[in-house]
């Protein structure tokens, strides 16, 4: 390995061209990243005069000779890390570039240095070719598209982000930044009146005289001051992604799931261009797309989150989810790359990995059919894909890695369509008891999350219901010691779906689907006792039937005490007493729910008692422990 420290003008050499390759993450830094390395070109700009010149180091860029073919006269590098930190200097420059043609009412050369490679024997080429994802952006930059303007349609990538951070920095000029410290730009008007949203009007005038910066300087400052230290990997070092990995895997500036990317690659060197091209490419795109509602973070951090719990990882935590996995190749497999462990890496940890970001999509609920590449869709029947959704909306996702596992055991055969179908409904059967029986929704994380350490590969029907008892799935016995007591103010997500479910078992197949919602036509839970401490006319009813309102109080939030309406009936029955509440119910929607009460004539304790042991039954035996 070669060290040499450059400045940033040594990358501006006529005959230098830097690749970054395609299974790098894309540009990501943001406003932070930004306003630190605007904060170092400052303390350069504003270094007292007669302090003698020190160099500012900005980080490490490793590189190696690219394969590529390139013209004669010319070196072409890979940037194997330091990327995000190089494209930002080329972008302020950039926009120094075009403050001063701004101030100039100059154009930009069409072969500016900052955008083509010019060899003396050759056509010139593009400087930088990035990743497909940056190139667009990059080239607009660097081509000097944005001197008057930036094109509405590419604001919001994160290049032409960096580029308006700057440019704003410049436009403010050294006394207002001097003043206000560092700010981001003002973000764009949306009122009818309102400029294009990359104009620079709102800004207001530039700086000029002795408000502005020195703008030559700044360029020199970043061309000549600003300093790298370069590695250039060459054949007798270790692959190029091993010195990347020992740089990075152990620090945070890199996402999660960016360091098991590039650990991915680090151990398939032979096959890491074809594998990313045709695998590992297009589930980046699959994640960056999944939704469901309790989601925390961005697709593939969460993916990967899951995914370690799905494989029996213990004390899974955000921030050690890459260590976590590289411990258990590096456990396995050793550090050495060879032909056989990139052979046995490939089979064991890259594609199992890429199949289980496939079916997260479908652990989650958020769809029924995914197509993955080159392969024959895989698709759920509608009463997996149904379970699923019904699970999700009780308790968002703690249930992801054991539906994970399972989906990942039906995909390898392990479980059949009927199987799989088994498992979910015993998932969802081990949440409804839980709810049942008075435990809180967070201790399901850690429950399923044990289930999943104590499944075996290749699991089965019967591993997932050992798995799931062991976890402290509820007998019947333990959930009607518990149910008559049990609270649900604050579980309105949770048990709607269990009153969905009671009227499935009562109904059969003509149950009414009872769609859940804010909307008048949706359904939600009706309290038949009022909820609200003023019970209005009820007050009559409970001293007629000798009930005392505090007992009454006491069941509000009973199971017994809860039905299924739409949300316009739900605000027309309101306070109405007893006999109003339960003909409106019994005219308005034909429920199995409202069997057990419509046919009574007062709703005192012990009937609500006796309707919370009634659906506690039919739930039990909806969601049987097997």
């Amino acid at each position: 390995m070669k060290p040499a420290e450059y400045a940033t003008g040594h990358y501006l050499q006529e005959t230098l061209q830097l690749h970054i390759p395609e299974y790098q993450r894309p540009y990501s830094w943001d406003f932070e990243r930004h306003a630190d390395l605007w904060r170092d070109v400052l303390s350069q700009y504003r270094r007292p005069k007669g302090v003698s010149l020190q160099r500012h180091f900005m980080g490490a860029l490793i590189v190696e000779p690219s394969a590529v073919s390139v013209p004669s006269g010319v070196s072409a590098f890979n940037v194997i890390d330091g990327q995000q930190r190089l494209l930002t200097l080329l972008v302020l420059l950039s926009t120094v570039r075009d403050q001063i043609a701004f101030a100039e009412g100059s154009a930009i050369s069409s072969l500016d240095e900052l955008a083509f490679v010019k060899p003396k024997f050759a056509s010139p080429v593009r400087r930088v070719l990035p990743k497909k994802q940056d190139e667009k952006a990059l080239d607009a930059i660097l081509d000097g598209n944005f001197v008057t303007s930036i094109a509405d349609e590419m604001l919001s990538h994160r290049l032409v982000q960096a580029y308006r951070f700057f440019r704003y920095q410049l436009w403010l000029g050294e006394t207002a930044t001097a003043k206000s410290g560092t700010s981001a730009p003002p973000t764009p008007r949306k009122d009818k009146n309102a400029p294009p949203a990359g104009s620079f009007q709102p800004w207001g005038q530039p700086a000029m005289g002795l408000n502005s910066f020195d703008l030559p300087r700044l360029d020199s400052i970043v061309t000549n001051e600003l300093t790298l230290l370069e590695l250039q990997i060459d054949s007798a070092d270790e692959e190029a992604g091993v010195v990347f990995e020992t740089m990075n895997a152990k620090s945070t500036p890199l996402a999660q799931f960016d360091l098991v990317r590039n650990s991915l690659f680090v151990r398939m060197p032979g096959l890491k261009d074809t594998f990313y091209k045709s695998s590992f490419e297009p589930i980046e795109q699959l994640l960056a797309s999944v939704t469901y509602a309790s989601k925390r973070d961005a697709g593939p951090e969460q993916f990967l989150y899951e995914y370690l719990i799905s494989i029996g990882e213990d004390k899974v935590n955000k921030a050690t989810l890459h260590r976590r996995w590289l411990n258990r190749v590096i456990d396995d497999l050793g550090y050495q790359i060879t032909p056989d462990t990139e052979a046995k890496f490939e089979s064991k940890y890259a594609r199992p990995l890429v199949a289980n970001a496939w079916l997260y999509p479908l652990a989650v609920g958020s769809a029924q059919v995914v197509n993955p590449p080159g392969r024959a869709a895989i698709a759920l029947s509608n009463e997996q894909h149904a379970t699923i959704v019904e699970i999700m909306a009780m308790s968002g996702g703690p249930a992801v890695p054991l539906i994970l596992k399972a989906l990942f055991e039906w995909q390898n055969d392990d479980l059949m369509d009927d199987g799989l179908l088994l498992v979910l409904t015993d998932i969802q059967s081990y949440m409804v008891r839980h709810v049942l029986s008075g435990e809180g929704l967070n201790l399901l994380r850690s429950a399923f999350a044990g289930a999943a350490r104590s499944l075996p590969d290749a699991a089965t029907v019967v591993d997932f219901r050992d798995a799931l008892c062991t976890a402290g799935w509820k007998t019947d016995a333990e959930v009607f010691l518990a149910v008559r007591t049990l609270d649900t103010k604050g579980l309105r997500s949770a048990v709607f779906p269990i009153l969905r479910g009671i009227e499935r078992h009562l109904s059969g197949i003509s149950a009414h689907p009872l769609p859940y919602g804010n909307q008048q036509s949706q359904f939600t839970i009706e309290h038949i006792y009022p909820q609200t401490p003023n019970i209005g006319a009820w007050a009559k009813d409970l001293h007629m039937w000798k009930v005392r309102k505090d007992d009454m109080d006491a069941r509000r939030y009973a199971l017994g005490n809860l039905t299924a309406v739409t949300g316009f009936d739900n605000k027309k029955n309101g306070k109405r007493p007893f006999g109003q509440k339960k003909q409106l119910l019994a005219d308005t929607a034909s429920l199995k729910l409202h069997d057990s009460f419509k046919v009574l004539n007062k709703w005192t304790p012990s009937e609500i008692d006796k309707r919370t042991n009634t659906l506690a039954s039919a739930a039990l035996l909806r969601w049987p422990r097997l």
